[in-house]
């Protein structure tokens, strides 16, 4: 218990208070360095994160040979042919002529697919719009099912039965192998590129060449067995009027509903039919309604699937592509469209609802199958939509005239010299433009002064640090001290406190000596030419002497270094070797970089892994100080209890 004087007259607490802080000074010294320590990691962890930031940035603009060998390309007339260079380009003049631009084919049906007077309504399902489609559609029936199988060895053979695939009821598949289509074949003698045998015989997928580990395949495949699914209905649960089937596209015909081993009932597709003793099916959804609720029953449900097949072979410069579809009867004719515009066969198809017609079209150009049509249509493309091969739009080659030189291309965008170019439009008669590529002098320009003045910028704020004034009379403030003064004069007082603490500090003056001397040594360049040393391009250390090594440029020097020797330029910043001579400026520059933020981190933290005060000097320090202060505490709140029991005794 402590009593503040009563009996002897004196402030007891004011007098402990004031010993207590005598004694407390030796803690605020350590809080004070702990303080330091504290300001030291920020700062170096400031100049972490800018040697970090120049150090990415060098590799996304001097390594860079986009930039640093970007080119300029202009054409004569580019209502004909528009051009854009590639870094590769050389100093090139191209003459070009075009005589006929390369087209897709198109194909267009002039007989409407629907009957006539009729209207389809593409967004509801194939089965509600059967009877608008002027062509029946044939539907076959099982059970659709989609399964995919990741190898987990290499091997040009799947055996169905060991992925739990029923391949005895096998009847239909579709093979999609990381996306790619593959035809099925029936006999190994059609087996080839972009096919698998199907062998019916030991029931296994066999490609012609070896498939990697990895690799995955999606199985679309139907099976003939009727699927069965059994409902029951408890006496303690509550009676149910509907039950839902796990497929959809229900094939009425082979839909059979028993109620506890009785005879099926009748099925009807319309509700207004429903009524006792008769079971209402959602053809689309699979959805099983009765006329009342049922309760404690068991109900067994046989059922196959309705749905179409359909095929599409197209040709690129690959040579045959292939596509194979399954669409089922609760699809709709969008989700067809959708499907076969996703196909890796370059098509984009549509239904025109004015006309009822359908339009299919490459969405590549050129004629890549010289002996017939570019694409064929099989199954409901062909039956139901007519997409019976007949282009209404024949696919051309773009023919041009490239310095003299007759020749065709594929597409209407083709690369020659390093240009990529784009026809617009056609010349007349023996109409030339000229195409022509040169280095594109600015932006190699502006590149470069950018690494130079990021690099600036960098020494410029290192050595700001370095020379930076040390004030020994601004300890940092302790909070009784800070309780006194005013937000602003803590500020001014922190200011001077934190000013100094790198002065000339040995892990920061060590990479900028070292970055210094990276910049002046000669690069050994694999290539003729005479642009070995940063002076040669324009590029030298200031002569001021308080600049510290900041670089000048000479820009008319260093635009005719561009332009003489582009090549030359980039590689005395980007090469590559296996010593320091011959390894270009900027990557020098990235490994002492690297060096000296593993440096930093393992003094203050914070990069490369460095996050626990134990991983790195200053934590450590820091860790020790916290002890410290932990133990000096509990030792004064023993020392003011005792100074409490002495003066309590008077």
């Amino acid at each position: 218990m402590r009593i503040s004087g009563f009996a002897t007259g004196m402030d007891i607490e004011q007098i402990v208070n004031d010993l207590m802080r005598a004694e407390r000074i030796p803690v605020n010294k350590l809080e004070q360095s702990r303080q330091i320590i504290q300001w030291k990691m920020e700062l170096y962890r400031e100049i972490n994160r800018k040697l970090d930031t120049f150090r990415n940035n060098i590799f996304d603009t001097v390594m860079r040979q986009a930039n640093m060998l970007a080119r300029r390309a202009t054409s004569s007339n580019e209502n004909v042919a528009t051009v854009v260079a590639s870094s590769n380009a050389g100093n090139t003049t191209i003459r070009l002529q075009v005589n006929r631009s390369a087209t897709a084919a198109s194909y267009n049906r002039t007989a409407t697919v629907v009957k006539d007077g009729e209207k389809l309504d593409t967004r509801r399902s194939l089965w509600s719009q059967a009877d608008h489609f002027a062509q029946a559609i044939e539907w076959e029936t099982g059970i659709v099912h989609t399964k995919n199988i990741q190898l987990t060895s290499n091997t040009a053979v799947v055996d169905l039965h060991s992925h739990d695939i029923d391949a005895e009821q096998l009847k239909d598949i579709v093979v999609k192998v990381n996306g790619k289509t593959y035809k099925v074949v029936t006999s190994p003698d059609e087996l080839g590129e972009g096919t698998v045998y199907f062998n019916e015989s030991n029931r296994t997928l066999e490609f012609s060449g070896e498939l990697r580990q990895g690799t995955t395949l999606r199985l679309t495949y139907v099976t003939d067995q009727a699927a069965e699914e059994t409902f029951t209905v408890s006496e303690d649960e509550q009676p149910k009027k509907t039950f839902q089937l796990s497929r959809g596209a229900i094939d009425v015909d082979s839909l059979q509903v028993s109620i506890a081993d009785g005879e099926p009932l009748e099925v009807v597709t319309n509700r207004d039919e429903l009524e006792e003793g008769k079971v209402y099916v959602n053809v689309e959804t699979g959805q099983l309604e009765f006329a009342s609720a049922l309760k404690d029953v068991e109900m067994k449900v046989t059922y196959k699937q309705n749905y179409v097949k359909a095929d599409i072979t197209a040709y690129d410069e690959s040579g045959e592509v292939y596509d194979n579809f399954i669409f089922m009867a609760n699809q709709s004719l969008n989700q067809v469209f959708t499907e076969l515009n996703r196909s890796a066969v370059n098509v984009n198809g549509f239904y025109d609802d004015f006309q009822g017609v359908v339009n299919v079209s490459r969405s590549i150009t050129g004629k890549y199958n010289d002996e017939g049509e570019e694409i064929t249509f099989g199954g409901f493309f062909k039956d139901v939509l007519k997409l019976d091969g007949e282009a209404a739009v024949q696919a051309q080659n773009a023919s041009v005239e490239i310095n003299g030189l007759k020749t065709e291309r594929y597409s209407n965008t083709f690369t020659v010299s390093g240009m990529t170019v784009t026809i617009k439009g056609t010349t007349t008669g023996e109409e030339e433009i000229t195409l022509s590529s040169s280095i594109d002098t600015d932006k190699v320009f502006e590149t470069i002064k950018q690494f130079v003045d990021e690099y600036n910028e960098l020494i410029d704020f290192i050595n700001g640090k370095l020379t930076e004034q040390r004030y020994r009379d601004y300890p940092p403030l302790t909070d009784e001290q800070k309780e006194a003064m005013s937000e602003k004069e803590i500020e001014r007082w922190e200011e001077r406190a934190k000013s100094g603490l790198l002065r000339n500090d040995y892990t920061l003056k060590n990479p900028l000596y070292k970055m210094r001397l990276e910049l002046y040594n000669p690069v050994d360049i694999h290539m003729s030419t005479e642009f070995r040393q940063l002076s040669a391009i324009g590029i030298t250390t200031s002569r001021d002497y308080m600049a510290h090594g900041k670089l000048e440029i000479n820009e008319d020097q260093l635009r005719a270094a561009i332009e003489q020797d582009p090549e030359g330029v980039f590689q005395l910043f980007a090469q590559d070797g296996n010593t320091g001579a011959e390894k270009g400026i900027a990557r020098r520059l990235r490994d002492t970089l690297e060096q000296a933020i593993t440096a930093i981190a393992e003094r203050a933290g914070g990069f490369r892994g460095k996050i626990a005060n134990h991983q790195f000097t200053l934590g450590r320090e820091l860790n020790s100080i916290n002890d410290r202060i932990s133990n000096f505490e509990r030792r004064l709140e023993k020392i003011e209890e005792r100074y409490w029991r002495q003066f309590n005794a008077m």
